[in-house]
């Protein structure tokens, strides 16, 4: 009825509501990424520079003096990359934690529209129950004409008041039972959807951190490591 349309209408605005705003989060997370990116570049770039005018004063060979100069400035460089990524680290942390904040208070709206739809789902039921046990007492204090339509097992059960009572009591507690299961149903995937979304976005961002980490070391320490004892080497040849 229309408590049913009413809860549908509403979590599915909620869920525009969501889908929306991991959009937005992901987005902005991919603008930092290349606005971190870039500057990163560029700091590699300042490096490459430097190391080319040296190779080309010296035809593609580095004197001593040389190579210290760019072995301080790849140690440097590798300062300066870490010291950005920390940076976007941080800046990450903070977008993902405003994330977190918004698809909360999304997700308690939803637990609350969960909340109020089966209370009122109940009300009808406890009502249903109310108007059940008003028509059955009506047929056990009348003395035959209303159940003259029933059939003789219905005229027979109406005998005995208290296992008609019975019957209706356990009839409504397996609906509600029914409800709160449902409902509890609801709320449980509603935490472990909002939990899970929680865990892979700081999961990818551990990762992407961790990667580039590994990244910096190996283009500081390894790349640029060889390329200057390479060049080293032309000179003593």
């Amino acid at each position: 009825g229309e408590a049913v349309d009413d809860y549908i209408s509403a979590v599915s605005e909620l869920h525009r509501l969501k889908t929306e705003e991991r959009a937005l989060f992901t987005e902005a997370l991919e603008n930092a990424k290349e606005a971190g990116s870039a500057e990163a570049k560029g700091e590699i770039a300042k490096y490459s520079a430097l190391k080319k005018k040296a190779l080309s004063e010296g035809d593609n060979a580095l004197t001593s003096q040389q190579l210290q100069m760019l072995q301080k400035a790849n140690a440097a460089l590798y300062e300066t990359l870490m010291d950005l990524e920390m940076a976007q680290v941080e800046r990450y942390a903070e977008s993902i934690s405003a994330f977190e904040s918004s698809l909360d208070e999304l997700s308690k709206k939803t637990q609350e529209a969960t909340t109020n739809f089966f209370q009122k789902l109940r009300e009808i039921e406890s009502g249903y129950q109310e108007r059940m046990i008003g028509a059955v007492g009506e047929l056990l204090e009348d003395k035959g004409e209303k159940s003259e339509g029933l059939g003789e097992d219905a005229r027979a059960m109406l005998q005995d008041k208290e296992a008609v009572m019975n019957l209706i009591t356990t009839a409504h507690d397996a609906k509600v039972g029914l409800l709160d299961q449902k409902e509890d149903e609801l709320r449980s995937s509603e935490e472990k959807s909002l939990n899970a979304i929680v865990q892979q976005v700081r999961g990818d961002e551990y990762t992407r951190n961790r990667t580039r980490v590994v990244e910096i070391w190996n283009l500081v320490h390894v790349i640029h490591k060889n390329e200057l004892e390479l060049s080293t080497s032309a000179m003593e040849m």
